[in-house]
């Protein structure tokens, strides 16, 4: 029981202890601006949750590759980046919403 325990806590620590590479953090950083695109669109037809949802999912990924993110693209501020996504989080009143805080 003891080593499946570490057995799972390796493996759900991987994602943050492992380089998954450049091509890795591209695509997560591509699916992030693709979630912020759809969360303009939402937002142009009114539709506040579907904001609220892509913003939230693209602050999230970014906090969790935020190290590869760094080490791989050291031009962006992702800290800085995911500031802003969480203010406008936080502007719409997402969490009073119903959706989880990124």
């Amino acid at each position: 029981m003891k080593r499946l325990l570490l057995l799972l806590t390796l493996v759900l620590a991987q994602p943050a202890a492992a380089d998954m590479g450049k091509q890795f953090y591209k695509e997560r950083i591509d699916a992030a601006n693709s979630m912020v695109s759809v969360a303009l669109r939402a937002k142009n037809a009114g539709d506040i949750d579907q904001l609220c949802l892509e913003i939230g999912t693209a602050a999230r990924v970014i906090g969790v590759y935020m190290t590869g993110m760094n080490k791989h693209f050291p031009a962006e501020d992702w800290f800085a980046y995911r500031q802003k996504l969480r203010g406008i989080h936080e502007k719409y009143e997402c969490v009073q919403r119903g959706h989880t805080a990124p």
